[in-house]
């Protein structure tokens, strides 16, 4: 097991590298699955190969994870950017490693002997997504393996729901974050994951965690009444507290009040990287001192360019688009 030296960036990302196999299929497809619509389950190769083999398409193959997709918004927008976490000595791990230095990210990589994570996302035509995931070399990283050095530098570390799958390693990078004088984010990322771990969730919130992204349905696993009702109790355990409408929006929660924010709805390809990338327009305005609302703002531009394409990502000649609106968001202030 080694880790990639780089330089020390601004933002440290932790989270899952993920190979996405992004298929779109219709409900029929999604209806025949054994459980779990809607949401993401964990599944082995075999299952996997039978599924890709029941489609009628070949999958689009693309890098993804919850943490390192807000990683490559942040470095579109003049972020120095590092993504840790854990790859297979496999042509994915490969793969994976060369998309994101060709994006300026740089690779705290360690690799295992397990093969890198795969993520199979079945994408409906009304974009909605479900998830079923092949466990990989992200399962084999641990607590030990962080030092203070990985952290080095950064001015936030911002942390994927799922790293709670690995026993300790969530509150050992938030020590460490904390440790460097770096702020902490985290998007849960997941309402399984809400729910299995809600009690550890809001232990860290109240004792590591800065900002803190979830959607309708994490907030409800974690046991609240309602979406205002959960940004209220969130943003009273950490600074600010990032609630997902969808088409509704966001509320967005900090020490003094709750303010509702609108999004732009427009007709979505595909919703998988919306969560991802509002997280980075909104730490892009927090990382340059900008008021909530801005913040709210730049994640909606973000949230809406993403969902219009297939994959979790906004390609390469959608972006200046994305410029001139954010741009445009800055001069009618």
């Amino acid at each position: 097991m080694s880790l990639q030296p780089s330089a020390s960036p601004e933002v440290i990302t932790v989270g899952a590298p993920v190979i996405d196999y992004v298929l779109q299929v219709d409900h029929d497809f999604v209806k025949g699955l054994r459980r779990g619509r809607w949401g993401m389950q964990e599944i082995n190769q075999d299952r996997l190969n039978e599924l890709l083999s029941k489609a009628n398409t070949p999958p689009t193959l693309t890098p993804g994870g919850s943490a390192a997709n807000t990683a490559q918004g942040l470095s579109k927008l003049g972020h120095t950017c590092g993504h840790l976490g854990a790859i297979g000595s496999d042509a994915n791990g490969d793969y994976f490693r060369k998309h994101l230095e060709k994006h300026t990210i740089a690779t705290r990589f360690f690799v295992q002997n397990s093969p890198t994570r795969q993520v199979l996302c079945l994408v409906t035509p009304d974009g909605r997504r479900t998830f079923r995931a092949v466990p990989g070399a992200d399962t084999e990283l641990t607590p030990e393996q962080l030092t203070a050095e990985h952290f080095l530098g950064a001015k936030l570390v911002h942390i994927e729901g799922y790293s709670l799958l690995n026993d300790g390693l969530t509150e050992r990078a938030m020590q460490l974050a904390k440790e460097v004088g770096a702020e902490v984010s985290v998007d849960l990322a997941s309402h399984e994951i809400a729910k299995q771990h809600w009690h550890k969730i809001l232990y860290l919130v109240e004792n590591y965690v800065d900002i803190i992204f979830c959607n309708r349905e994490e907030i409800t696993a974690l046991g609240m009444r309602s979406p205002s009702h959960g940004c209220q109790v969130l943003s009273e355990l950490c600074k600010i507290a990032v609630l997902l409408l969808g088409r509704r929006g966001c509320l967005v929660g900090s020490s003094d009040s709750i303010h509702a924010y609108p999004s732009e709805p427009v007709p979505a390809v595909d919703t998988t990287g919306a969560g991802d990338y509002f997280a980075s327009g909104f730490l892009h305005g927090h990382l340059n001192g900008r008021p909530l609302s801005e913040c709210a703002r730049y994640g909606a531009v973000l949230g809406k360019a993403v969902v219009q394409h297939l994959g979790a990502h906004i390609p390469d000649e959608a972006w200046p688009a994305v410029f001139e609106e954010l741009n445009r968001s800055l001069s009618t202030k």
